[in-house]
């Protein structure tokens, strides 16, 4: 991670306040575990969530999530979240920044012969966190007050965009859903490129702001997955594709990251919000 070295890399991951659903799905199958619920979260550092819902400042306290992507455990989600947080605070924003921590690292995503189905394990696990996602949403919701209004902006990288859009389509349906996502950041986004248009109601409903997809035609790995499956091609790779059309609070931004690495793309980021 560029601009952190050492021991202060440690304390930067150390210190980013996080939702986690970690340890309740089977990392080989995606299946829920006996006794958990997709809906549960945990907060880590629940001291700093505290913080926030007291604090905020003008209109209110604001956060960005951070939805990490595919293969990531612990230590190296925690990685991406210090380094989206960085990223942030050098395009000056200054409100807080926390991370979505969730069973992304399946079984068999390194070889060749078990990658197919770790993925699918991976995608699985990703829809079914939706339900963690938008219960957290909600109960910040729930918070809120007519002076005093909680903003709470998605940013997800690669496969965390199937979890944002899992969540956008329960918020959709929930009583406290409507308006309660501030804005939503995409970076490599891996969801089929109709997405967007199939799931404009949500968008419309649920996100007050803009919805934005930094897309890269250059990404390599979204460009294998497009040429194995053409007909579900990635949002992250061209923007949106039809049928119909993304709600006009959508948003394609082409970008030209190195790689798909969320750094990469973190890299070339220009603003924030």
């Amino acid at each position: 991670m560029k601009g952190i070295p050492g021991s202060a890399e440690a304390r930067a991951r150390a210190a980013i306040p996080r939702v986690s659903t970690r340890g309740r799905y089977d990392l080989e199958t995606g299946r829920l575990l006996p006794g958990a619920a997709d809906y549960d979260y945990a907060l880590r550092f629940s001291l700093q969530f505290a913080v926030w819902r007291a604090g905020g400042g003008r209109g209110g306290p604001e956060m960005a999530l951070v939805v990490h992507g595919m293969r990531n455990g612990r230590t190296a989600a925690s990685e991406k979240f210090a380094a989206a947080e960085a990223a942030l605070r050098r395009l000056g924003y200054r409100r807080m920044v926390a991370g979505y921590s969730y069973d992304s690292n399946t079984k068999g995503a390194h070889r060749a012969a078990t990658a197919a189905r770790a993925l699918a394990a991976a995608r699985r696990i990703a829809g079914r966190n939706g339900a963690a996602l938008a219960r957290f949403v909600t109960d910040t919701a729930e918070r809120n007050t007519r002076s005093r209004r909680a903003s709470v902006r998605l940013l997800g990288h690669s496969l965390g965009s199937h979890v944002i859009f899992s969540a956008l389509d329960r918020l959709a349906r929930s009583p406290l859903g409507g308006g309660s996502v501030e804005s939503v950041h995409l970076f490599g986004a891996s969801v089929p490129a109709g997405a967007p248009a199939a799931r404009g109601d949500a968008l419309r409903a649920v996100v007050r702001g803009p919805v934005v997809n930094y897309h890269a035609p250059t990404d390599e790995v979204l460009a294998a997955a497009a040429s194995r499956r053409p007909e579900t091609a990635p949002l992250g790779l061209r923007g949106a594709a039809g049928p119909g059309r993304p709600p006009p609070n959508y948003e394609d931004r082409r970008v030209e990251p190195e790689d798909h690495r969320f750094q990469s793309y973190l890299d070339v980021l220009e603003s924030f919000p």
